[in-house]
């Protein structure tokens, strides 16, 4: 088989560009049709469902009583949400303090002051051996801090009735 080119160069480079110039036309014209059809349905879709939303008069007082329980949960949600910031973990406190007292040791009233982060412990110690170990104990905790017991507490060897307090490190 021959091949013949009757054609010259500047001619074929016409007929490419041309070729291209359709190409690219037939494809705008085919993508102007797509975004026309996609309009014309998003036309009828909105007009359809406004039709709907005018037919029901229930409509916009279902949007309101919609708007009013979404307003009502949210302002209970803001509320359990500050409660729980301001949440305190006392059994962190009263857990390290049991775990701190020696048997021999009973508490008789224990007072927490969340704000400036004091607690005053009172109390029965039966010796005082007991009552000074409870006290190096607490002082070797790191939460511990600013330990105060009065002098009279060690006076007697036996039977110790004590008071004391202290600032402690609250865990949030």
């Amino acid at each position: 088989m021959i091949k013949l080119n009757l054609i010259s160069p500047e001619q074929k480079r016409l007929i490419k560009t041309k070729q291209t110039y359709l190409l690219i036309k037939n494809i705008s014209g085919l993508f102007l049709v797509l975004v026309i059809i996609i309009s014309i349905l998003l036309i009828l879709t909105y007009n359809s469902l406004n039709i709907l939303y005018n037919l029901n008069p229930n409509t916009k007082a279902s949007l309101n009583f919609d708007e009013q329980e979404i307003e009502k949960i949210n302002s209970e949600l803001s509320g359990i949400e500050m409660m729980q910031t301001n949440f305190t973990v006392w059994s962190d406190i009263i857990l390290v303090l049991t775990q701190q007292i020696p048997e021999n040791i009973q508490i008789k009233s224990l007072e927490i002051d969340k704000k400036e982060t004091k607690v005053e412990l009172s109390g029965f110690a039966e010796y005082r051996d007991d009552y000074l170990n409870m006290i190096n104990t607490l002082k070797s905790n790191e939460r511990v801090s600013n330990l105060k017991s009065p002098l009279e507490n060690l006076l007697s060897k036996e039977d110790i009735n004590f008071s004391i307090t202290f600032n402690y490190l609250i865990a949030y």
